[in-house]
């Protein structure tokens, strides 16, 4: 006996292809799964059909992640009260423009590339592209500048805002 001796014909082959093609009638699946939730069904058949009831368990668990997510966006939502960070970037403005707009300033003879690369306060939303590595030199130069205490505070309310949002 040679290793071919059990292959199948050309005729066997269509014979097999032709039963594999076989469509199922409409509504068999119902009317087995209608059947098996009646008892119907014999354990031997019911337990491969089991893996469709399967399909449940991936519908739950789609359902739980929507939820989790949709309850991640609810925590995240503002709360009255809350700064937001366009309402401390509009209060912390002024007191940049006084201490950082020679060079963070385009319309400043003294503007510098590089720190226009970080933040340009004439820009509408210049804090928008902050890292927060920038966000962290921004609070270690205000320690090393000359601002007030008041002023210092309004730029550490930014950040935190800024670091939340």
């Amino acid at each position: 006996m040679t290793d071919r001796d059990d292959a199948l014909t050309p005729a066997q082959r269509a014979a097999l292809a032709e039963w594999a093609e076989a469509s199922v009638p409409d509504g068999f699946a119902d009317r087995v799964m209608d059947a098996w939730d009646r008892g119907a069904v014999p354990e031997s058949v019911a337990v491969p059909l089991r893996c469709r009831r399967g399909q449940l368990r991936h519908a739950v668990v789609a359902t739980v992640a929507v939820a989790a997510a949709i309850a991640a966006l609810w925590v995240s939502l503002p709360r009255p009260g809350d700064a937001s960070v366009h309402d401390a970037a509009e209060a912390v403005r002024p007191v940049l423009l006084a201490h950082c707009a020679p060079c963070h300033d385009a319309s400043t003879e003294g503007a510098e590339a590089a720190a226009l690369d970080v933040f340009d306060l004439r820009r509408d939303q210049w804090w928008s592209s902050l890292s927060q590595q920038q966000l962290q030199a921004l609070l270690d130069r205000t320690e090393t500048s000359g601002i007030s205490d008041g002023e210092r505070e309004l730029v550490a309310r930014f950040v935190a805002v800024q670091r939340r949002g």
